[in-house]
């Protein structure tokens, strides 16, 4: 039993209950909204499902977001202005739009804690590969700086093996507190 709360932290069995429902947003497969439920308990005699724990959550999953300006802009009738007002909207959406369910009890209210913005005429190419292996903190390390330092080493080793694979980059970290939304949407625009 944990001290502090006498709930169980291990015994001889132990029951876990997962299900997720993730479904594409929009036309791109790449950008998935997700919404899940774990359950479970740990016992030292028999299973009573009254005794499990539930815990909710969603989220918006995503490789990468990509932009082809020139396009959008010709799509939207080369009107520059209505193109940034896109842009905003969209790094908008993507940094601050979070699910609404259980946000009580869960705090569901999350910004984006990092975001890495990029320009240029490159292949775009996914960083995702930076958390093949998980990232595990130990004793007081932030997962999120550890999250973090794996996609800015993934970036910098594919601009070592590839050349600049960006023309400009902007960050945000909110755990660093680095860069402003304000300044992210003015790197998108420009």
């Amino acid at each position: 039993l944990d001290p502090l709360t006498g709930n169980p932290v291990g015994g001889l069995g132990q029951l876990l209950l997962n299900e997720e429902l993730r479904f594409p947003v929009g036309y791109s497969q790449r950008i998935n909204f997700s919404l899940f439920l774990d359950a479970g308990n740990v016992a030292t005699n028999g299973f009573s499902l009254s005794g499990l724990r539930p815990s909710y959550g969603a989220g918006l999953f995503y490789l990468y977001v990509c932009i082809d300006r020139e396009l959008l802009q010709s799509n939207l009738g080369a009107d520059a202005e209505l193109t940034g007002k896109a842009l905003d909207a969209l790094i908008h959406a993507a940094t601050k739009v979070s699910p609404t369910g259980m946000q009580n009890s869960h705090a569901s209210r999350a910004y984006a804690s990092y975001v890495l913005a990029e320009k240029g005429d490159q292949q775009p190419r996914s960083l995702v590969q930076a958390f093949l292996k998980p990232i595990k903190p130990f004793d007081d390390q932030s997962m999120l700086d550890l999250a973090v330092a794996a996609i800015v080493k993934r970036c910098d080793n594919f601009d070592k093996v590839y050349g600049p694979c960006a023309d400009g980059r902007y960050a945000i970290n909110v755990e660093a507190g680095e860069g402003s939304l304000t300044e992210l949407a003015a790197f998108v625009r420009a």
